[in-house]
């Protein structure tokens, strides 16, 4: 278990062990199964082409059992901007360090409810050269459907407008009860 004061380094990595980025955020809750974050504007996201500064607040939530996690971005003024879902794999959590494989799809949902899938053909085009495993690929797909039902039925903090109001939903429906998903 983790010190929910302290700060967690999250280090996102492509199939063939590619470091994508890495970043610090804030731990609001942690348990075997699911963390929850705050990321701060300004904060750096490292990537390989350098280092850029988040201009949003950002709520986390990080599970270690499922192929997804999902990312509200606030504006400075704790506006909604919008939700980023990642379909990834492996997520792992050792010494203050959750690392997981971007597998490259992702949904975008949008304050209004609206939402797009983004990056299928690079998914796609990975999969065949990277030789992801049907299993893999399967569990991707899920992910995405699991993810667009959430925004259909504005689940999780999809329907909220506020940094504040997103926060305590997000302590509310998670932080309490171990493993429970959106």
């Amino acid at each position: 278990m983790i010190d929910t004061r302290s700060s967690l380094t999250i280090v996102s990595s492509k199939y063939d062990g590619q470091v994508r980025f890495s970043m610090e955020v804030d731990l609001l809750y942690a348990s075997s199964s699911l963390l929850l974050a705050r990321g701060q504007p300004g904060r750096a996201i490292r990537r390989s082409d350098g280092v850029r500064a988040s201009p949003y607040w950002s709520l986390e939530y990080l599970p270690l059992d499922r192929p997804y996690n999902i990312v509200s971005f606030f504006t400075r003024d704790g506006a909604i901007h919008h939700h980023f879902c990642n379909v990834l794999a492996s997520p792992r959590l050792a010494d203050g360090i959750l690392s997981y494989v971007d597998l490259d799809l992702d949904v975008v949902v949008h304050p209004d409810g609206t939402y797009r899938i983004e990056d299928r053909e690079q998914f796609e085009v990975h999969a065949q050269v990277m030789r992801y495993p049907p299993r893999l690929v399967e569990l991707a797909e899920s992910a995405v459907r699991d993810l667009v039902h959430l925004a259909e039925q504005r689940g999780h903090l999809f329907s909220c407008t506020r940094l504040d109001e997103a926060e305590q939903r997000l302590l509310s429906l998670y932080g309490e009860q171990e493993g429970r998903g959106p």
